[in-house]
């Protein structure tokens, strides 16, 4: 930083014509100021200061942020200064003025600007001097003895106050050398006799300026520690302004709301603190450290910012010692600091208050183990109160064991994205209209990425729509290398086994969202030794290789960056030779195996949707040996294709053995091929099967791991298997079998059972559901179903009086029974305290609801809709007093004009979706 003043020893007479000298000083100025504006930089500046701060990441859209100047308007350019003096030489300038310049100068790193020229009688304030007024953003005034006698001192006065009330900085007046302020004010003293030989204007204009910063608060403490004032004075001032603009953050877009938290953080309580701030590759961790360092590190004592911290470990173990002395010698301001003993340092650093950024720390043990001896293992205890250290890392387990705070840095919206993009692409915020179309693809393929987003709009800035056409097809099998090699860094951070995990998981599910049950059921079977799918997860989420898209009670969605998920993919193509891929998923390699059976040995996923690519042909005719091969295949996905597979008449002779999830929508075989043997499977799959039944009765199979099983509208489905050896099943789904006609009595043998679909099964006997021939008569649903939670039972043939089973499911917390034939809903299922979720839609006989005798806690959604024949609601409803908003009395209107009155119901009620009907009795609903 510079500080800018102009100090002036000057004769009262000139040789030149006052008159003739202005008109000389004004041509030059004009001819300077044009100058100035004919360069392209200086002219792009001129704009910058309509920037806030909270534009400086990324810059506000044009129709609210930014007003084009009218023509008549002023230039205002950035402040170039931080601090400008205006002294009197031969007053302040060999002790006072040396020592505060000294101080601002070097310790606190304030961009000051000096005027030590002398001018000579009869010169004019320089167009120089006059532009370094204009472009400081904050004053300091010394008020000296002699600082009245200087003409060009009081017009430097005069200009700081013009530019003070125009753009509003800061003036700090300064009283030295025992100077009575009323001095000042009242011109009075040595301030009685002005100049003499000037105009009455600017006489007058002197008297004013002097008054109107006397009267400003300034300082007139004694020198030892006016320096002192004098800095915090200024450093206030500062701290209200934009910092001057950087190279590294010009341009970007929502550094506002990405700063807050962690100026939030920093500024409260004065307490140390050490902040982290994680995410991937790329999404401007370095950006926001860098903005904060930039606008607060003037506010410390000392500070220093150390880039790429992993990088630098790499080197021999005398760089890592350098790495300490340079900090240390940075933070005391002493180059020799290496010389002073340990004891001594840490007893200097203990009393300076200190921001510390370290930029770039990786999840190996070495990075923890030299971060650990950079700081004493103390960190921000090592300094003085009021310290800060910001640390930024993708592992966010790193963090969390030095850190106070850990921000997590987001990827950005659509419409920030699009900015950005069109700021790099175009130089404008928004896309000509004939590009739009081209942008959104950009857009996509970066999923919100800053420097995907910039690098990508540097590339194609200035090219034509047939470039771009080409570019962006392109990158879909080359991407931009620049790209690649930052999140390939992610990657090769990872261990052997999280890079088949990670592998496994871009191959699988691409640029989809997914739940993270199903990721678990892929880790069980696979990685189960290598601490669990749930610590593999959480690890992966960590190390920002998956993000948390939403949180459920019971699960949550996750999804792998678009850009990550296609380096996987890249990885594997690596292997040109398809025998020798670990997976196999675009849809012409997935054709070549199909049909010329190209797999191998190495061959450990099959995975085929919409996102694989088109293919010509419809249809693609299987060999009955396709997966002889493939001995160690582990998934095989097959989802939503339209692509229809023929078999051959004898069918498939087999699935590997070795398979741990089994996916294949509309599923070509009346049953699963004889030589299969699903003891690995942890998920079996089949929607819109043609399966009759999943294999033979008389075979016993082995189905220890199995958790989930989908069986869903297979049309053709009459009965469930044996399930009996199926121990560890969590769900099962047989929504919309209709031929189904029994489930296997081996249901009641699945202990760790939680969700049961079979919503329209309507061939389905419940002959007292769950109750079969080697099951004890006095066996309740809750014995049977010990872990259920979800039921449903909508659309099935169940009566009213076998309700009664289901009070006894305790621990059941959602039960559908929509589109039933009932009449009166009896009490059964109103008496369970663990139910969240009552879904009774569509049931057109059932004319009322039982009494509520107890107070449900949990329930918070109650679906009624369709239910027209529901003639009351009965007293007991206030008993449902923590549905909120989220209860629902959706039932069909009799009367389009009738209204209910809304007078005596109680405040849940009111808040809720009404639909009012005309046959409805309503009774008192006031609570007692």
């Amino acid at each position: 930083m510079k500080i800018d003043g102009g100090g002036h020893d000057r004769d009262e007479d000139g040789d030149e014509s006052r008159p003739a000298k202005r008109q000389r000083t004004l041509f030059s100025e004009i001819i300077t100021r044009a100058t100035t504006l004919l360069q392209p930089s200086r002219f792009f500046q001129r704009f910058l200061p309509r920037f806030t701060r909270s534009h400086l990441f990324y810059p506000p859209s044009p129709s609210r942020d930014i007003v084009p100047p009218s023509p008549s308007s002023s230039i205002v350019l950035p402040p170039k200064h931080d601090v400008f003096i205006s002294f009197r030489g031969i007053d302040v300038r060999d002790n006072f003025l040396s020592h505060l310049n000294s101080f601002l100068t070097h310790q606190k790193k304030f961009a000051v600007y000096k005027d030590d020229s002398d001018l000579e009688r009869g010169e004019e304030i320089s167009p120089s001097l006059l532009e370094a007024i204009e472009r400081s953003a904050c004053y300091i005034v010394i008020f000296s003895p002699n600082y009245a006698g200087s003409p060009w001192c009081l017009d430097e006065l005069v200009r700081i106050l013009e530019c003070s009330d125009r753009y509003g900085r800061r003036v700090v007046p300064v009283f030295y050398g025992g100077l009575d302020p009323s001095y000042v004010e009242n011109q009075t003293g040595s301030y009685r006799i002005l100049p003499k030989g000037e105009a009455v204007d600017k006489i007058r204009s002197w008297r004013a300026a002097l008054t109107k910063a006397a009267g400003i608060s300034g300082f007139d403490s004694p020198e030892s520690i006016l320096i002192g004032e004098i800095c915090k004075a200024v450093l206030q001032a500062l701290s209200g302004q934009m910092v001057p603009v950087s190279n590294s953050i010009v341009g970007l877009v929502g550094l506002e709301r990405r700063i807050n938290k962690i100026e939030h953080w920093a500024t409260s309580g004065g307490k140390n603190l050490t902040i982290g701030v994680w995410g991937p590759g790329g999404i401007g961790k370095t950006t926001l450290a860098k903005a904060f360092y930039d606008k607060f590190s003037s506010q410390f004592e000392a500070s220093y910012f150390l880039s790429n911290f992993s990088d630098k470990l790499s080197g021999s173990s005398q760089l890592r010692d350098d790495l300490q002395n340079d900090l240390f010698s940075a933070l005391l301001g002493d180059e020799n600091a290496w010389r002073i003993s340990q004891d001594l340092k840490e007893h200097r650093l203990g009393r300076t208050r200190v921001l510390v950024v370290i930029d770039d720390v990786g999840d190996d043990i070495g990075n923890m183990r030299h971060l650990n001896e950079l700081f004493k293992g103390r960190y921000c205890d090592l300094f003085a109160s009021g310290s800060i250290i910001i640390l930024t890392s993708r592992n966010q387990q790193v963090l969390k064991n030095v850190c106070h705070h850990v921000h997590e840095v987001v990827a950005l919206g659509d419409n920030e994205a699009l900015r950005l993009f069109c700021l790099r692409a175009f130089k404008e915020h928004h896309p000509p209209i004939e590009y739009v179309e081209w942008s959104k693809r950009a857009i996509t393929y970066a999923q919100g990425n800053p420097l995907a987003l910039t690098i990508l709009g540097s590339h194609l800035y200035d090219r034509d729509q047939n470039f771009w056409g080409i570019e962006l097809k392109a990158l879909e099998r080359h991407p931009n290398q620049a790209i690649e090699r930052v999140f390939r860094r992610s990657y090769e951070g990872l261990g052997r086994v999280e890079r088949n995990v990670f592998i496994d998981i871009a191959c699988l599910y691409g640029r989809c969202q997914f739940n993270d049950n199903e990721l678990k059921k892929l880790l069980d079977g696979n990685y189960v030794e290598h601490g669990g799918s749930e610590n593999l997860i959480i690890n992966f989420i960590d190390k920002s290789m998956l993000t948390t898209v939403f949180v459920f009670p019971d699960h949550r969605i996750v999804k792998m960056h678009g850009l990550l998920s296609d380096l996987g993919r890249r990885i594997v193509n690596e292997n040109f030779r398809l025998d020798r891929r670990s997976w196999l998923f675009e849809a012409q390699d997935v054709y070549s195996f199909f049909k010329q059976g190209k797999g191998s040995k190495v061959t450990r996923g099959i995975s085929w949707d919409k996102s694989s690519g088109e293919l010509r042909t419809e249809a693609i005719h299987m060999q009955s040996d396709a997966f002889v091969k493939l001995e160690n295949l582990r998934y095989l996905v097959i989802r939503k294709s339209e692509t229809k597979f023929v078999l051959p008449k004898d069918g498939l002779r087999c699935l590997p053995n070795s398979l741990i999830i089994l996916t294949w929508d509309a599923f070509p075989m009346r049953c699963l091929p004889h030589e299969f043997c699903p003891e690995n499977l942890t998920s079996l799959s089949l929607p819109s099967s043609k399966v009759r039944k999943l294999w033979d009765d008389t075979r016993n199979m082995d189905l220890r791991n199995l958790k989930f099983l989908d069986l869903s509208r297979s049309k053709y489905l009459k009965k469930l298997p044996d399930l009996s050896t199926a121990k560890r099943l969590e769900e099962i789904n047989l929504r919309f079998c209709f031929r189904l006609v029994e489930l296997s009595w081996s249901i009641v043998h699945l202990p760790k059972l939680e969700v049961l679909n079979l919503e329209k099964c309507t061939s389905l006997e419940l002959n007292a559901v769950g109750y079969y021939t080697d099951v004890n008569k006095d066996d309740n649903m809750a014995a049977i179903f010990p872990e259920l939670k979800r039921l449903n039972l909508s659309g099935t043939s169940i009566q009213n009086q076998k309700l009664e089973e289901l009070r006894k499911l305790k621990g059941c917390n959602e039960i559908s029974a929509n589109d039933q034939e009932l009449v009166h809903f009896r009490d059964v299922i109103f008496q369970s305290k663990a139910l969240e979720e009552i879904c009774l839609s569509n049931c057109i006989t059932l004319k009322e609801l039982p009494k509520i005798l107890v107070p449900m806690e949990a329930l918070t959604l109650l679906i009624l809709g369709g239910c027209t024949s529901l003639s009351r609601l009965p007293d007991s409803i206030c008993n449902l007093g923590h549905l909120i908003w989220n209860f629902l009395l959706c039932l069909v209107q009799q009367s389009e004009n009738y209204q209910p009155p809304f007078t005596g119901y109680p405040n849940w009620l009111r808040s809720t979706c009404l639909v009012a009907v005309n046959s409805v009795t309503y009774r008192s609903f006031l609570h007692p």
